[in-house]
């Protein structure tokens, strides 16, 4: 089970691991949350979507899952990201590839982001495809 002690170093972002992720997602245009810093945010409009990160020290790994609520469910429920804390960075950068495009193509899926896109460029996307 994670300690008090080990969880207050992933939340005050101390921890090495992730401090690697989190430098990832800012790279990728994501915000760190500026009191909790094993969170991310970036802006999809209509909402904001978050990114988790959680260490599961029984098991020696992370986990990054996501956040974005479109007609009260989270469209990124099944998105997540498994890191073993041996990982080397670009096996890290590998899995949080993967993971972005996931929760990207989720959050571009979702009624939220669809019913707010203008028509125009949803006709020039059906013209183009």
């Amino acid at each position: 089970m994670t300690t008090k002690e080990q969880r207050e170093v992933v939340l005050q972002g101390k921890d090495p691991m992730v401090i690697r992720i989190m430098e990832h997602l800012l790279a990728n245009g994501w915000l760190q949350e500026r009191i909790l810093k094993n969170v991310a945010q970036k802006h999809y409009s209509p909402h904001q979507a978050s990114i988790w990160v959680e260490l599961e020290s029984e098991y020696n790994r992370y986990w990054a899952t996501a956040r974005y609520e479109s007609m009260g469910q989270n469209v990124c429920s099944t998105s997540y990201a498994c890191i073993d804390a041996t990982h080397s960075p670009e096996q890290v950068a590998s899995a949080m590839d993967a993971f972005l495009m996931t929760v990207e193509k989720s959050i571009g899926e979702s009624f939220a982001v669809r019913f707010l896109s203008k028509p125009q460029e949803a006709a020039g996307a059906a013209v183009c495809a």
